[in-house]
């Protein structure tokens, strides 16, 4: 997803905890528990210099599918020095016997969370 500011702007968000700050507010107001549900997470990688972050799932979440791994990495790529590129990816293991839940792994989340970030940092592109 494109962004009209600089990789580094984007990395203060993405790269800190900070990411949250932004996201999670928005989610909590629409969430509806329907089943018990959680999971843990934790940083596997900050690179400050490539402008990469990765977070492994350690407990619940898509572990209860079945998945042995589950990795989510976001990435900030300087586009222009005024603009950037921010990338998720999925990394993800499963078991054989609980292929079925193969469907569970999505992105989708991921993007919003792109999007949603894009929207704060363009609005709030003069404070950052």
């Amino acid at each position: 997803m494109e962004v009209d500011v600089p990789a580094t702007e984007a990395w203060k968000l993405y790269g800190t905890v900070d990411l949250k700050k932004v996201t999670v507010p928005k989610y909590l107001a629409e969430l509806k528990i329907v089943e018990g549900s959680y999971f843990k997470e934790k940083f596997t990688k900050v690179d400050d210099e490539k402008l990469v972050k990765e977070t492994e799932v350690i407990e619940r979440g898509h572990l209860d599918y079945g998945f042995t791994l589950y990795r989510i990495r976001f990435e900030c790529i300087p586009k222009t020095k005024n603009s950037c590129i921010t990338r998720t990816t999925i990394e993800h293991e499963i078991k054989e016997e609980d292929l079925d839940n193969i469907g569970k792994a999505s992105i989708l989340p991921s993007i919003n969370i792109m999007k949603d970030v894009a929207d704060y940092l363009i609005k709030h592109k003069a404070a950052v």
